[in-house]
């Protein structure tokens, strides 16, 4: 009998091995993958740059694949979330008019509760709602968020940039002059500009290197000098715009097959990294110092908002500590990341 279930499993897997090979081998052929990968081959045709230079980065269009585990968890646990969430907020609405003793309001959620329920139902409060949301979130969009990180849309962003950035120097360099060329040059801009957002960000793109390694001052500083390089190349579309696209594009492919193999600290070649002036990075310290104001923005208002509304809800006087804690950390979470939250934690003593 252990036999019997043990050749239906390996069926099963071997079932699901081929439709996922399947599933891999038709996005390639009708898919976005395929599309991009020739949209990128007859991009590097028209700069003049041999196949063989993006070898990486075509290789990478070749292996992608959607992640079906990815968008099921999303859709199912959304909606689940969606659901506890709506029922939060009811939840919540029917405190505060409570509170407020505002008349047309209780009328309105004595008719929604009639409405929604028969009179022997059994009706969940604000706490049965809040832990179902806590359950949702950990049990189903959690898994559905990691599932997301290491797909390979997110592990690839820098090389869909670069793809991208490409296509655009292509487009620019193929329309003719007038109104067309001025929006492909806009479009060259912005796709350099996401390319140089996405170089600040390489460490945590590539997983490979912790908040709090000594690698990550060195990396940050070479993709400085990488943003300026590629600066310096894209200000030379405006003196000799044909050579200079395609420089350019060389430039960012260099930086692409650099990454795809591991070098983080050696995007480009020292040589081409020589009398570069490198992008300073004080407007993302200003972005970064804004955020975590506004996180700390959230906890105080969410922390003042439980301490005023838990009492009136009943809850115990030992709970509301633990509560309100936890709306606050919340609400920073929500507004500025779980990344920027620790490190505010971090400094509070232990």
């Amino acid at each position: 009998m252990a036999s019997y279930y043990l050749r239906l499993e390996r069926w099963a897997m071997r079932l699901w091995a081929r439709h996922r090979l399947w599933l891999r081998r038709s996005a390639q052929r009708s898919g976005w993958a395929g599309l991009r990968k020739r949209e990128l081959d007859a991009a590097l045709e028209k700069l003049g740059i041999p196949l063989e230079e993006a070898s990486g980065v075509r290789g990478v269009l070749g292996s992608w694949h959607p992640n079906w585990a990815a968008c099921v968890l999303g859709v199912v646990g959304g909606w689940i979330a969606a659901w506890a969430g709506w029922r939060v907020s009811l939840a919540l609405a029917e405190v505060g008019v409570s509170r407020l003793h505002w008349a047309w309001g209780m009328r309105a959620m004595a008719h929604y509760h009639w409405m929604g329920k028969a009179k022997d139902a059994a009706a969940l409060g604000l706490i049965d709602w809040t832990v179902m949301l806590a359950v949702t979130f950990g049990l189903v969009l959690w898994p559905a968020f990691w599932a997301m990180r290491w797909s390979s849309t997110a592990r690839y962003r820098l090389v869909l940039g670069v793809v991208d950035a490409v296509m655009a120097g292509a487009k620019t360099r193929t329309t003719p002059r007038g109104r067309g060329r001025s929006r492909a040059l806009r479009h060259l801009d912005q796709s350099c500009r996401h390319v140089e957002e996405r170089l600040f960000k390489v460490h945590s793109i590539a997983g490979s290197v912790p908040r709090r390694s000594s690698r990550l001052r060195l990396i940050k500083r070479h993709a400085a000098l990488v943003a300026g390089a590629q600066r310096a190349a894209l200000h030379q579309v405006d003196v000799d715009p044909e050579p200079a696209l395609t420089e350019l594009a060389r430039l960012q492919l260099v930086i692409a097959e650099n990454h795809l193999h591991g070098r983080q600290a050696a995007l480009l070649p020292a040589e081409l990294l020589q009398d570069v002036r490198p992008v300073s990075r004080l407007r993302n310290t200003w972005r970064e110092s804004a955020h975590v104001a506004m996180a700390i923005l959230a906890a105080m208002a969410a922390a003042a908002g439980a301490a005023h509304v838990l009492p009136s809800m009943g809850v115990g006087e030992d709970v509301r500590p633990w509560l309100t804690l936890g709306a606050a950390v919340l609400a920073a979470t929500l507004v500025a990341g779980w990344g920027r939250v620790t490190r505010i934690l971090e400094l509070f003593p232990a």
